[in-house]
């Protein structure tokens, strides 16, 4: 069945061009991610994949697979207000640059707006750094293409 906790999401996104800072420095690609972080607030065959390819230098393009997947913190503030989770996440990250073993820290955050969207809309965001202490970090959160972002009712 899984552990419970009290927030969940699940989402796919591609996003490109997209800026980002590798090592401090600024660089565009695309990135790709694909996450489940408690789906349906039940913590059972977590994941979170990352795909990045840079739009000048093949060499900080990698990819992150994730091994394990923290019991995600989460935070409510009430209806018609912003929600987030905040996961760590362990894996192993391959490319020329950024490779080895990496942590990220999956930041989403659910964002009413009834003026644009008929429904909570959520963003999320990484950062990623290796075992060398390479970072990719995020300058912006990335909406989601597909997925959920759920506060649970036992919370």
């Amino acid at each position: 069945m899984g552990i419970l906790c009290g927030c969940g999401v699940t989402a796919t996104s591609n996003a490109s061009p997209v800026n980002y800072l590798i090592n401090g420095i600024a660089h565009s690609g695309t990135l790709t991610v694909d996450l489940s972080v408690c789906p349906s607030c039940h913590q059972r065959n977590d994941f979170v994949k990352v795909l990045y390819a840079d739009n000048v230098n093949a060499d900080f393009d990698f990819s992150f697979t994730s091994q394990s997947v923290n019991l995600p913190s989460c935070e409510f503030l009430g209806e018609g207000n912003f929600a987030t989770l905040n996961s760590i996440v362990k894996g192993n990250a391959v490319g020329t640059i950024i490779n080895g073993a990496a942590t990220v820290n999956v930041f989403a955050e659910s964002e009413p707006d009834i003026v644009v969207f008929p429904t909570n809309q959520f963003f999320f965001g990484i950062d990623l750094e290796d075992e060398n202490g390479n970072k990719f970090i995020q300058d912006s959160p990335i909406q989601r293409d597909s997925g959920e972002f759920d506060f649970c009712a036992f919370v």
